[in-house]
């Protein structure tokens, strides 16, 4: 695509679209670090002014991004899941963000090892995060009201977040890595929120997790090992 046509497609999408595109298209290329705003603004091809009436900061951006994947995510929702168990939506939902990610695989590792570096970012984003998790419940079908609900939103996200890791190298067009590891992280979770009613309550069983969905367990094989260091690291957006 010549630069004349990649600048006719980007007038066709709204300006917010606009500056999110070139935030994913820098981070892909560069350190999210080094992007400043002002290459963003560029990059959209529009001024910093339009830039700041739309976001108050980088932050603001990554924000924006999350919930235009929430957006993305629940509106692929598989509505012949809907009479699914919770337990099979949750795993087809987690995989579908996925999905959703893969385009821009370059861009998030770029976000997420800056965000790895400083600890106050995440802790800015945090709040993003829960609102991401606790519509990923919801379209789950699990409810994600009063504190059972807050601590589940913040256990799947510890989950997304370690299976993350995986997803950034596993170059596996059917993800089979990513979905061991996620299979995993929910299985472990079920174990560590025992004391709080455990996640038969909370998640549901796992044993036939992903069995009819559109990430179903014939794609992959569970006791597909997985790196060791992927494995270990609990870190992530």
């Amino acid at each position: 695509m010549t630069e004349q046509a990649a600048v006719t497609v980007m007038e066709d999408q709204s300006p917010k679209d606009r500056l999110l595109d070139a935030a994913l298209g820098l981070a892909a290329r560069r350190p999210w670090e080094d992007v400043s705003l002002a290459d963003i603004a560029h990059e959209a091809h529009v001024s910093l002014g339009e830039l700041h009436a739309a976001f108050r900061d980088k932050l603001d951006i990554l924000v924006a991004l999350s919930d235009r994947t929430d957006q993305q995510v629940l509106d692929t929702i598989d509505t012949e899941m809907s009479g699914e168990p919770p337990r099979e939506r949750l795993f087809d939902v987690m995989m579908a963000r996925f999905d959703a990610l893969r385009p821009h695989r370059a861009a998030v590792r770029s976000i997420a090892n800056a965000l790895a570096r400083s600890p106050a970012d995440l802790i800015r984003l945090r709040d993003a995060g829960m609102r991401s998790m606790t519509w990923t419940l919801e379209a789950a079908g699990m409810d994600t009201g009063g504190q059972i609900g807050a601590l589940r939103a913040q256990g799947l996200a510890v989950v997304f977040a370690r299976t993350l890791r995986v997803w950034l190298e596993d170059d596996d067009p059917g993800m089979a890595k990513t979905m061991v590891a996620l299979d995993r992280r929910l299985r472990e979770g079920e174990r560590a929120m025992g004391f709080a009613e455990g996640l038969s309550r909370m998640f549901g069983r796992f044993g036939d997790i992903g069995r009819r969905g559109r990430y179903s367990r014939d794609r992959y094989d569970p006791r597909t090992p997985l790196d060791p260091e992927q494995e270990g690291s609990g870190s992530g957006i």
